[in-house]
């Protein structure tokens, strides 16, 4: 189905905005980015951008919440979890911290164990509840006829651990591992992890 007009405009609005605050992150850190600066390289008006967002942490949630939609860590089916290899969506999002600047928090918030501001600590916390939930809620319709012997909430939250120590681990470290051996590791963790919670051990197309 085709977007109306009006769909059509918000969501160059949108892409406008958060491009230029992409591109404004890797030139100067969060913390001294204003929303001033974002509507200037958008070019569009403040009142544009409060349309769409109450502030620029709202902006940084939400491009995190597209990052995690479109990767899909979060995986609905049985046989992603529990497959040989990793899933492509995190590959990709490994390749994606690697390539950005490490300098800036604003794309790191997942991985370094830094200190942040208040307000930073406050955006890792919101970013990492939305990694928790699409996992939780990928867990819960890939398992939905097996019952986790480990309440789900916590498996999630194990999951977004080994997901968070092993990027810091892979960065700070400078290890030579590339994206594709790291997610190797970090899916055999996670896969140990689901196949203990769902008492499972081959994978299933269900």
């Amino acid at each position: 189905m085709s977007r109306k007009p009006g769909e059509r405009q918000t969501q160059r609005m949108k892409a406008a905005i958060e491009d230029a605050f992409q591109t404004l992150l890797r030139e100067q850190s969060y913390e001294t980015l204003t929303v001033s600066d974002i509507t200037e390289r958008a070019n569009v008006g403040r009142s544009t951008f409060y349309r769409y967002f109450e502030t620029k942490t709202d902006l940084l949630i939400a491009m995190h919440e597209n990052l995690f939609t479109r990767l899909n860590l979060g995986m609905a089916r049985r046989a992603e979890w529990l497959a040989d290899t990793p899933p492509p969506g995190l590959v990709d999002f490994l390749t994606h911290m690697r390539r950005m600047d490490q300098r800036n928090p604003a794309y790191y918030t997942l991985s370094k164990d830094l200190s942040f501001s208040r307000e930073m600590t406050l955006i890792i916390r919101r970013v990492t509840l939305l990694l928790n939930n699409q996992i939780e809620a990928g867990l819960r319709q890939a398992f939905a006829d097996v019952e986790s012997c480990i309440p789900l909430p916590l498996v999630a939250q194990s999951i977004v651990g080994i997901y968070t120590s092993l990027f810091s681990w892979w960065l700070t470290e400078k290890s030579d591992l590339t994206a594709e051996q790291a997610a190797i590791h970090i899916h055999c963790l996670i896969r140990a992890l689901v196949c203990q919670a769902f008492l499972v051990t081959q994978p299933s197309d269900a």
